[in-house]
């Protein structure tokens, strides 16, 4: 009897232990996977947009690109596609995931279509709110795009005249420029002359506009000089020479004429050299007469 007892005992601890595995692989499997990360949704969105034109919007997570098409900038009807890239993310500015490809690449309007980028900021990180702008890849490089700037609603508005690739970019260093002016003569150039200006091109588009010129300089020029001597012209000399040319030939001096009297003098001759004549050539086969 105390021996069945025992098997019995065995036999359900066996089955306790057994339970305890099976539980432990069935939790293994459930963190495997809650820890997956799920496949992100795809961020490719599209429209078809025609002459009639509109406003159209791609949303996606860190910002929202809106397109207004006026009407009769397209003459007949696209199928306009967006989505983010990271082919082309502005890794050196750190803001990825705010690149953006517009398709068809390279369709362009018969008038300017409104481009806004409305964006979060923790999608620019530890960068400035300031020091970011729109841009636009050309050539494997980001140019600033010209537009309208509200860090308050953080948009940046733009115009564009075709499709390409977008992203919300770092700004390059602003670099030091300057334009020169023509003054007429007047008060305080009596001679006229040039007036420079200096300053940084703030907003990156090559122009030294007037809001960002940090001051000026005025070069006037000097009073007109007197005439100066005339200069004197150099003359040549030709004189028939016989001594060391059997055929004869000539000897040519060449000088500058310093007394302006349109001869070359003795003492004007810088130097000269001799050139012969060559043989008399054999007489021709005679010809013949037209009847």
């Amino acid at each position: 009897m105390a021996e069945k007892k025992g098997i019995r005992m065995k036999r359900i601890v066996i089955i306790m232990f057994c339970l305890f595995i099976m539980q432990g692989l069935v939790s293994c499997v459930q963190s495997d996977n809650d820890n997956k990360t799920a496949d992100p949704p795809s961020q490719t969105q599209q429209f078809t947009v025609g002459p009639e034109g509109g406003q159209f919007s791609f949303v996606f997570d860190y910002a929202t690109v809106v397109l207004s098409f006026p009407e009769g900038a397209l003459e007949s009807s696209h199928v306009i596609s967006g989505r983010l890239t990271m082919d082309y993310t502005a890794t050196e500015s750190g803001l990825n995931g705010m690149v953006f490809d517009i398709q068809p690449d390279g369709l362009s309007f018969l008038k300017p279509v409104g481009l806004e980028v409305i964006y979060k900021e923790e999608a620019l990180g530890n960068v400035p709110e300031d020091d970011v702008r729109i841009h636009a890849l050309q050539n494997g490089i980001w140019l600033e795009l010209t537009g309208t700037v509200n860090l308050s609603s953080n948009s940046f508005t733009t115009y564009i005249n075709h499709f390409s690739i977008y992203g919300i970019v770092k700004r390059a260093p602003a670099s030091s420029l300057s334009v020169v002016k023509g003054i007429e003569p007047g008060t305080e150039c009596p001679n006229g002359g040039s007036e420079i200006g200096y300053g940084i091109d703030d907003n990156r588009n090559g122009i030294l506009d007037d809001d960002e010129l940090d001051g000026s300089v005025t070069v006037c020029n000097g009073e007109t000089g007197s005439d100066g001597i005339p200069g004197v012209n150099a003359l040549v000399e030709v004189t028939e020479y016989g001594t060391e040319c059997p055929n004869g030939g000539s000897e040519i001096g060449y000088g500058v004429d310093d007394n302006r009297n349109g001869i070359l003098d003795d003492d004007e001759l810088d130097g000269s050299f001799t050139v012969c004549n060559g043989e008399t050539g054999s007489d021709g086969i005679p010809g013949v007469n037209a009847l």
